[in-house]
């Protein structure tokens, strides 16, 4: 068995085969472009006026001047009240201080302005102690976690970049921007090691990433995609790209959308699905003659209704329905339709319409989601049923052999798995157990080896 020492959340990578990247869900180092509120430090002590000071007073019959109480011992503008200084070990709440440690400094308890106490709750989002939000109460739900700490709460991957929502519907994304995939243009940013925040993204709900673009499903019920879109899959109507999400039209009432290496598809509520992009083994599934020209706008997937979650590979797209029928359409080279062909099929042949996997054994409950040659299904109680492209044992079935019909993952069952040139899965037994198979030249079965396995 490889168990691999990656956290569970890195699962929720689509397992790409070359962004070899390692994700930790700590949010250290990632640029938030909202800075703390400005707040201010007190000015000084206050000055109390204080009796006499420097007058004389008024003289009596013997000369002796009553100056008064002597204030000598008062610094110029001082006060005989130390309080209103933060960092002076005493809480002058007149000033507004709730708390005040002796210091200046941040992350200890005490904000450096000693206006927080620095608890997540206090509707004070504090950047010492790594809050990443505070709406003044520690409820999960509601849009800022009970923590205070926004957390990735799905990962994605194209070819050589990654990006992660977060759980205020915030995305960011890192790694190669060649064509804009980081949100940012690409003559200013042409890498990067830390996550940036994309621009104009800040209620999303799901995103999906295809070999050097990202789409993402917005509580508005909008697709907004950014990137590549040499074939056009933005589905902006150009193949101009655009480090810029721009909105794609004609897509109704979105829940969710898949990535492919250079198309895209949106699942509609109604169970329909629309795509776009690069068509040439018809992995648009629009029926068109074969090779079909680039859409860069939306056309619906031919005779599919019923759908409830997609899932793509490398130039094709997988449905699953309700029924827990799976049909798939597009590149079929080495089985990846499941229908014991291994034929890239011409005009007229399944390949440009959905059809139905032949040979799982259940109906399937979940879908890989990723950017290889191969397509896996969680079925039944959580078995795991591959098929298609094998060259280095991303089936895990022991062998390299391309399957034109679904073969069973031995020994695994699962509940969310993601494929690439490898696979892994999150194991049906325990959540924090991750089981990948399949290429490992860069490590990325996260084994401790880089040796290729066959199997889990």
């Amino acid at each position: 068995m490889r168990h691999s020492s990656i956290l569970t959340l890195a699962l929720l990578v689509s397992a790409s085969s070359a962004s070899g990247c390692s994700l930790a869900t700590s949010l250290d180092g990632w640029i938030f472009e909202d800075q703390p509120d400005g707040g201010h430090m007190d000015a000084g002590p206050r000055q109390d006026a204080g009796p006499g000071g420097g007058d004389a007073g008024p003289t009596d019959g013997g000369g002796q001047d009553d100056a008064g109480p002597s204030d000598a011992g008062l610094a110029d503008g001082g006060s005989p009240d130390a309080g209103g200084l933060c960092g002076d070990m005493l809480v002058d709440t007149e000033a507004g201080e709730v708390c005040d440690d002796g210091n200046t400094v941040g992350g200890d308890g005490c904000s450096a302005d000693c206006r927080s106490n620095e608890e997540c709750g206090n509707g004070i989002r504090d950047l010492a102690t790594g809050e990443a939000c505070d709406d003044g109460n520690t409820l999960d739900g509601d849009g800022c976690p009970g923590d205070c700490a926004l957390e990735p709460v799905a990962v994605t991957a194209g070819w050589t970049h990654t990006c992660a929502l977060l759980s205020d519907g915030r995305v960011f994304c890192w790694g190669s921007n060649e064509s804009g995939e980081l949100g940012v243009s690409s003559s200013v940013t042409p890498s990067s090691s830390t996550p940036l925040e994309v621009p104009g993204i800040t209620d999303a709900v799901q995103i999906t990433s295809g070999h050097d673009h990202n789409c993402a499903v917005t509580a508005a019920e909008e697709v907004l995609c950014w990137g590549a879109n040499d074939f056009g899959q933005l589905g902006r109507g150009t193949i101009e790209a655009s480090p810029v999400p721009v909105a794609v039209p004609g897509v109704v009432a979105p829940i969710q959308v898949a990535a492919g290496r250079s198309h895209t598809c949106a699942l509609e509520t109604d169970g329909r699905v629309m795509c776009w992009g690069r068509n040439n083994h018809g992995q648009l599934g629009n029926g068109a003659s074969l090779p079909a020209p680039v859409m860069t706008t939306p056309v619906r997937v031919s005779g599919l209704t019923g759908a409830v979650e997609l899932g793509a590979n490398f130039q094709g797209m997988c449905a699953r329905l309700s029924t827990g029928e799976v049909r798939c359409w597009g590149y079929n080279a080495n089985g990846q339709l499941a229908q014991g062909t291994d034929l890239d099929v011409g005009a007229g042949d399944p390949s440009s319409v959905p059809v139905a996997v032949m040979g799982l054994e259940g109906s399937a409950v979940s879908l890989s989601k990723g950017s290889g040659g191969h397509f896996c299904a969680s079925v039944g109680a959580g078995s795991v049923n591959c098929w298609g492209f094998n060259q280095t044992g991303q089936l895990g079935d022991g062998t390299t052999t391309h399957r034109s019909l679904p073969i069973a993952v031995a020994g695994l069952t699962a509940v969310e798995f993601g494929t690439g040139g490898h696979t892994c899965a999150i194991s049906a037994d325990a959540i924090s157990d991750v089981r990948c198979w399949g290429r490992n030249t860069w490590g990325q079965l996260g084994d401790g080896t880089v040796d290729q396995a066959t199997a889990p």
